[in-house]
């Protein structure tokens, strides 16, 4: 499908191969809405799949007791990607794992459940010379957020909810309102979408081979998060209502095409990102329960940062074990310094130490 399609672009058949085994598909008990309705199986971890679809080899825990393949994995836990087109890869995978294992095919006769919803961005002043628009409206609603930005901020064209699913915000609009912010500030998990009367844009669509409910950004009154991670025993809730950005999206322009084309174009979506995958950029400042490392990257101080975010080694999983190739070795620059340095602290101790000699005999 056109969905499948948009993770597979730039991203390698070993990671997809990966992915789809190690998709979370979760949903959690957060509460009953008269739109998405409370599941009627118990998948309340974030990895209650991960690792019952595991090849051992794929998953190593970098516990002294070698490795470990839980049942489940409680508490906070993401991916940690490199760059956003990973983290799109997982993402959507992680969809397409969740509606394979709750929704209808296309060709049944059941209505989808209600628990998930796709909200679509409201694409419009489309600047192409291609007269039919309408086609390319559906290619920007079918990226994801990598290929769709304001500036250097993710724009998502679309937003697979469900309860219990994971994001983090966009902007800081609702700083001074709600508390929440761009980034660590405003983590949510997914409690309710409220609709407006008589949203004519809502309706079942065939995503993935799997029947599931969309609607228009336009026909959504308010999306209501819970404060994630918990602070205290009472929880914490806010709101967002869909914003219109200017952004700029690389899109296929037709079926042919073998590049993007960058297109201006505005957006009308909730101004959130999914974080069920998290970039090294991004996770500065979190602390997270469990953290899955895709691939390594060589980047200054990457591979640090993404370590220092889990709080124990037992929550620590890896798809390839850390090689001493994989960290990048000081610069000539930084070790020049270093040496400078050094040489500058022994001066000061043997000048110290003459000193020292010097009180110690005494005048005369």
């Amino acid at each position: 499908s056109n969905q499948a399609t948009l993770f597979r672009r730039g991203t390698s058949n070993w990671l997809l191969r990966t992915i789809s085994k190690v998709s979370l598909g979760r949903v959690s008990f957060l509460c009953d809405s008269n739109l998405l309705a409370k599941p009627s199986y118990d998948r309340n971890s974030i990895c209650k799949y991960l690792c019952s679809t595991l090849r051992p080899h794929y998953l190593i825990s970098l516990a002294p007791r070698g490795i470990q393949l839980p049942k489940k994995l409680d508490g906070d836990t993401c991916y940690a990607c490199h760059t956003n087109k990973q983290r799109n890869a997982i993402t959507a995978a992680i969809f397409q794992e969740h509606l394979k294992q709750t929704h209808p095919r296309a060709d049944d006769t059941n209505e989808p459940p209600k628990h998930t919803l796709i909200i679509k961005g409201l694409i419009q002043s489309v600047a192409s010379s291609d007269a039919n628009v309408d086609v390319l409206r559906q290619r920007i609603i079918e990226l994801g957020d990598n290929d769709l930005r304001q500036g250097q901020k993710l724009i998502s064209p679309h937003l697979c909810c469900y309860v219990g699913a994971y994001f983090m915000c966009n902007s800081n609009d609702n700083l001074r309102k709600h508390g929440t912010g761009n980034g660590t500030q405003g983590q949510g998990r997914l409690v309710h979408v409220k609709l407006k009367d008589n949203p004519v844009s809502y309706g079942c669509e065939v995503w993935d081979g799997k029947k599931v409910w969309t609607v228009c950004a336009s026909d959504v009154e308010y999306v209501k998060f819970e404060h994630y991670p918990r602070k205290g025993e009472s929880p914490r809730f806010f709101k967002l209502v869909p914003k219109k950005v200017n952004a700029m999206a690389e899109v296929l322009p037709h079926d042919r095409a073998n590049e993007t084309v960058p297109m201006k174009c505005s957006v009308t979506q909730l101004p959130v990102n999914a974080s069920d995958a998290i970039t090294g950029h991004k996770l500065q400042g979190l602390t997270k329960d469990n953290v899955i490392v895709c691939s390594w990257n060589k980047t200054t101080n990457w591979i640090y940062v993404v370590l220092s975010r889990v709080r124990t080694l037992t929550g620590l999983y890896l798809f390839r074990r850390l090689k001493l190739s994989d960290i990048k070795p000081p610069s000539r620059e930084y070790l020049a310094f270093l040496g400078r340095m050094q040489e500058l602290q022994n001066g000061d101790l043997r000048l110290a130490r003459r000193r020292g000699q010097g009180l110690e005999q005494g005048p005369g």
